[in-house]
């Protein structure tokens, strides 16, 4: 399996302005092998919220 890519925040922000509603599909390969979750919901949460 190959090494994955980082994403920039900038991609990041722009995906997730894009995803009005629906089931997320969270991906990711541990120790133990492939692992998955299936969400209704899904938030992202900014550790360095922008406050003016």
């Amino acid at each position: 399996m190959r090494e994955a890519e980082p994403v920039s925040a900038a991609s990041l922000r722009q995906a997730l302005a894009n995803l009005a509603s629906g089931v997320t599909l969270i991906t990711a390969y541990g120790a133990a092998g492939p692992l998955g979750l299936a969400a209704t919901r899904f938030v992202s949460v900014s550790l360095l919220p922008r406050y003016s």
